[in-house]
């Protein structure tokens, strides 16, 4: 003869259905939960996160200053016509808003490695000089605020770019998040801005409608 539960006891029947409370319970099974804490990575620079609207055409860099990191913004060279990464002196100055943002292909091998076994190197490799890149013209893309370390990123707020020699935080030709006089070229905040907070490797999402 089987003997009832009371109200609010385990059965020994796994997921028996209490007949007091109309739960299913049991004392057989255990769930194992896990809590992450902290904010995964946001990606790699130069990731195209969302291929729904997005144009991306692809061109043959400047060969005197080609872009030299991915998800590095690009302008177009008044001698040559091709696009290359900004360089001194071209802060707020006309035709400063950028052609587009090279855009890092997948698969791309990684580094080579000094010894065999060594762990790969993450948001690393160099677009090529001698051959057409993929440059994002109108879409949203990740790239890296200077060297990593720049915070200040938040949704909706203004994208600039850093046009003088490299400094602290700041890269010649990289995305910033503060305007500096005669250090900068601020873009069009109806259609550049950022899509949210720089994770913990400075890397964001950039919204551009070119």
């Amino acid at each position: 003869m089987k003997t009832k539960a009371l109200p609010g006891m385990f059965s020994r029947t796994p997921f028996e259905r209490d007949p007091d409370t109309g739960l299913y319970v049991t004392d057989a099974a255990r769930t194992l939960d896990a809590a992450f804490t902290y904010r995964a990575g946001a990606g790699s620079p130069g990731e195209v996160n969302r291929t729904h609207p997005v144009s991306i055409n692809a061109y043959m860099p400047d060969a005197t200053h080609p872009n030299d990191l991915f998800g590095q913004p690009a302008i177009i060279d008044a001698t040559s016509h091709r696009p290359r990464k900004y360089g001194t002196g071209e802060a707020n100055t006309t035709g400063a808003s950028p052609w587009g943002v090279s855009v890092r292909p997948f698969p791309f091998q990684q580094p080579t490695a000094a010894t065999a076994g060594a762990p790969a190197t993450f948001n690393t490799g160099t677009p090529p000089s001698n051959q057409p890149i993929d440059l994002c013209r109108s879409g949203y893309i990740l790239v890296q605020l200077g060297n990593g370390s720049i915070t200040g990123a938040v949704l909706g707020g203004p994208v600039f770019i850093w046009c003088a020699t490299s400094a602290g935080n700041d890269v010649l030709g990289s995305f910033t998040t503060t305007t500096t006089a005669g250090s900068v070229a601020a873009l069009d905040t109806n259609r550049f801005y950022y899509h949210g907070v720089q994770d913990a490797s400075g890397i964001v999402e950039v919204s551009f409608n070119v």
